[in-house]
């Protein structure tokens, strides 16, 4: 328990420095980003039938997740993003909604923010 207490409260600074500063922009050469700009990545695995590992990236226009196949949820479609311990439940409109499992609870807190700040101002 001890463990996971240190690393929530590493989580929760890190979250408290995330609201205190720009957005980020992540410099990478990642195939899957496109002409988005990058604001996060992190290890992740999509909770299925299967487990899929690979990575989550955050960006201006979406959520991709790569792994074997790049899977990719776009802003509009996404209507509420919910952390559950590791787990971030993607509520999608018209879809079922899909989780992804993150290394950290500072991953998940951070990835939550993202989304409440990349999509504060849509309609």
């Amino acid at each position: 328990l001890a463990d996971a207490e240190q690393e929530m409260r590493e989580g929760l600074e890190a979250l408290a420095a995330f609201e205190r500063s720009d957005l980020p922009v992540l410099h990478t050469q990642h195939r899957v980003i496109g002409s988005d700009a990058c604001h996060y990545m992190a290890p992740a695995s999509v909770i299925a039938e299967v487990d899929a590992g690979g990575k989550v990236f955050v960006t201006s226009a979406k959520i991709i997740f790569a792994s074997g196949s790049v899977v990719s949820w776009p802003w509009h479609l996404i209507t509420r993003i919910r952390r559950e311990e590791r787990d971030l439940v993607i509520d999608l409109k018209g879809r079922p909604a899909v989780r992804l499992r993150v290394n950290t609870y500072g991953d998940a807190l951070l990835i939550e923010a993202l989304f409440v700040r990349l999509t504060s101002n849509r309609p």
